[in-house]
């Protein structure tokens, strides 16, 4: 969970906004915490020192505090954090009583980052060693911080109250998403006192009761909204093809413009930026690449960065989780469907991906998260979303469900070819098929080449006669990926390689059959639309190539996907 600490008021911080905690327990007795400094961080003294050594009287300078107390006894223990990676941990019997150096504890796993406006000290240990907590205890958790300033004046941070901790999670109700915790805290929302508010928002962007995020802004007394932006589909969702533009707007019931982002342009114009001082990004993404709200988001960073404007992701989030998955877009094949040098299945939250815009692209923007609140991105069953706990709203019109969530990062290279995605059918890009083949065929011969390729999901025989788009009207053999149910296997499913199979397949049984598809995609001319969705001709030639097993895309792909995951640790909040 997320939470915020306050400073005391005798104290306050001439140089930081806010301060908050992610906090989560791990069975076992571990204990995880991420504590975010939001502000002027150059403001702030920064203690060096060794990494993981002992040290006594931190608390004189910078530093992060967790108190911890099995609940029903007298007894806790005080830890202590230095971002320089000195640490030290105290045991006590009653309140200040007690006190000694709690021994047989391992150095904390602690790791920094930096961006412009926010400090990031994470912090992993475990608890079991500590005599008096007993591992799988149900125990309060106190959050303190003391921050100094270059000038040597300090400010003092803590809870209104402790967290109350059970099992692996730390209690206090449901996941909260960053709209929810924006509209819930009023120190959230004070920066933005005085300011003209602008939100990127689409259907999906809705709080727990269903409300919408516009709305429920604009309700808000301390809130001033001056206009709407609305992404690929429109701010109401309401286009249902790709390269359907939507056209700008005045809302009738707010009076505010809503801009489209998918109309006579993509990036904010001048005119456009020069309607607010602070832009609200609330969209529900899907954690693939080709899917154009990152790409909003980046155009958008760069709009900021230029007219001096500020950017707040309310983070949402991503239902395909943490795996990684395809290659990496190439040098020159950039497009809106492709923001940057990274692959198909990213892995990371808007808000995750907004730190990393910037610091690949050297944004010069001021940039803050509004994190989730109780967010496990790998937590069965729902392994980035929320099942049970939230709707799921369709975040574009052929974005129905989880299991097309799951599926979209192999399923949207489909729309690269000449087979049906199934778009004018109740399951858009969960199956494929078209006329021609023969998908029991198909089937067998993706287990022949690649079984490995096949784990983590279900693979279904269907018939469908799409009402709109490719094939319509007529009917279509395909096949149905089921990533969800007692077949589903979050860690082993592979969707960009199960699509990428289906193709080898069908190139094998049928070499002269006319799988890619040669139009415009996305404003992409001169280019075959399958080498704009993966970023490169790579995947294409491989399929192409009756010489090349799954062996060959592997060695192509698996060294991609290892410099991402590296590459994106330090940028991940949960």
């Amino acid at each position: 969970m997320r939470v915020t600490l306050q400073p005391h008021p005798q104290t306050p911080c001439a140089a930081l906004d806010a301060m908050e905690v992610q906090v989560h327990r791990h069975a076992g007795g571990g204990l995880e915490l991420h504590f975010f400094a939001h502000g002027r961080t150059k403001d702030v003294l920064w203690p060096e020192g060794a990494q993981g050594a002992r040290a006594d009287r931190l608390w004189e300078t910078t530093c992060f505090e967790a108190f911890v107390k099995p609940v029903g006894r007298n007894n806790y223990a005080e830890f202590n954090f230095a971002p320089s990676g000195r640490w030290q941990a105290y045991s006590f019997t009653s309140e200040r009583a007690g006190m000694a150096e709690a021994r047989g504890l391992a150095a904390p796993d602690a790791r920094t980052r930096m961006t412009e406006k926010t400090r990031v000290h994470h912090v992993r240990l475990d608890l079991g060693a500590v005599p008096g907590l007993p591992a799988e205890a149900e125990w309060a958790l106190g959050l303190s911080a003391v921050i100094e300033a270059v000038d040597g004046s300090k400010s003092y941070w803590a809870l209104r109250s402790r967290l109350l901790c059970a099992d692996t999670c730390c209690t206090g109700g449901f996941m909260k998403f960053g709209i929810d915790r924006l509209l819930a805290d009023p120190a959230l929302r004070a920066p933005l006192k005085g300011k003209r508010v602008a939100l990127m928002a689409h259907p999906a962007s809705v709080l727990p009761d269903l409300t919408h995020s516009l709305d429920a802004l604009a309700a808000c007394p301390d809130i001033t909204l001056s206009a709407a932006f609305g992404p690929q589909h429109g701010i109401r969702g309401e286009k249902q093809d790709n390269m359907m533009e939507s056209p700008d707007f005045t809302d009738p019931a707010l009076g505010i413009p809503v801009f489209s982002l998918y109309g006579e342009v993509r990036k904010p114009t001048d005119a456009m930026m020069d309607t607010f001082d602070v832009m609200l990004f609330d969209l529900q993404d899907l954690g693939c690449r080709i899917y154009t709200f990152i790409t909003t988001l980046l155009y958008t960073l760069e709009a900021a960065a230029a007219h001096g404007k500020s950017v707040w992701v309310l983070d949402r989030p991503n239902p395909a989780g943490r795996p990684v998955e395809g290659l990496t877009l190439r040098p020159g094949w950039e497009s809106f469907v492709g923001a940057g040098p990274m692959p198909m299945r990213h892995g990371m939250t808007l808000g995750e991906l907004g730190a990393w815009f910037i610091a690949h692209y050297k944004l010069d923007v001021d940039y803050r998260v509004i994190a989730m609140e109780g967010y496990d991105p790998d937590a069965a069953p729902g392994h980035g979303w929320p099942l049970n706990e939230r709707h799921w709203i369709n975040p574009s019109p052929n974005a129905p469900n989880l299991n097309m969530a799951r599926a979209y990062a192999g399923t949207v290279m489909l729309e690269g070819t000449t087979l049906s995605e199934a778009r004018g059918t109740t399951r858009p890009l969960e199956m494929f098929g078209s006329p021609e083949i023969d998908a029991k065929a198909v089937m067998t011969t993706m287990r022949e080449i690649a079984p490995h390729w096949l784990k983590g999901c279900i693979l279904r025989e269907c018939w469908f006669e799409p009402t709109f788009h490719l094939h319509m009207g007529t009917l279509c053999h395909g096949v149905h990926i089921h990533a969800d149910g007692p077949g589903y296997d979050h860690a082993a499913f592979r969707p960009w390689r199960v699509q990428a199979l289906a193709f080898k397949a069908i190139r094998t049984l049928w070499p002269d059959y006319d799988l890619w598809r040669d139009f415009a995609y996305e404003y992409e001319f001169g280019k075959l639309a399958i080498d704009v969705i993966n970023g490169s001709p790579l995947l294409r030639e491989w399929v192409d190539d009756p010489a090349a097993g799954p062996d060959a895309l592997d060695a192509l792909t698996l060294p991609d996907e290892a410099a991402w995951l590296a590459e994106r640790q330090p940028f991940l909040l949960y």
